[in-house]
């Protein structure tokens, strides 16, 4: 994959195939470990795979599809690597598995200001400061009352 991509080489579906099996074979001799779907889903988003990608990267969290904490971490992880349309699907998900915590809602605003989409972030933001949450949450929403347009 690291040659394809310095050469610029394109590679087939055959190529594709192939990562597919490697992966799910080394996660039927390691079904514990992320790095088999880690690995298939950073080549396959090299290649401009991404949903097939993001398949592999929430394999692992499907062993806790009702926690924020795996979400969050992956949103995190693909933020760092660049990647922040994925990172934009993470936050949803995870806000989806914590609707009681607005600073997802946040994250989720900073991401796609860096994506370029304003008026979505500003939604979100908008969506904090009106909303009903736990007194815990009260400057970060008193925050976004301050950045919401009156």
């Amino acid at each position: 994959a690291e040659a394809m991509l310095t050469l610029k080489i394109q590679p087939d579906d055959k190529f594709f195939a192939k990562i597919v099996s490697v992966a799910d074979r080394w996660r039927s001799f390691e079904p514990e470990s992320n790095a088999p779907c880690n690995q298939a889903a950073w080549i396959l988003q090299r290649f401009g795979k991404g949903d097939l990608a993001w398949d592999y990267l929430t394999t692992p969290i499907a062993h806790h599809p009702a926690e924020s904490g795996p979400w969050l971490g992956l949103a995190g992880q693909l933020t760092r690597r660049g990647n922040l349309g994925l990172a934009d699907r993470a936050y949803e998900a995870a806000f989806f598995a914590e609707p009681t915590n607005p600073q997802i809602l946040w994250d989720r605003a900073q991401n796609l200001r860096r994506l370029g989409k304003t008026v979505e972030a500003q939604r979100l933001i908008r969506d904090v400061a009106d909303g009903s949450w736990q007194p815990r949450f009260l400057g970060l929403q008193n925050q976004a009352k301050s950045e919401v347009p009156q």
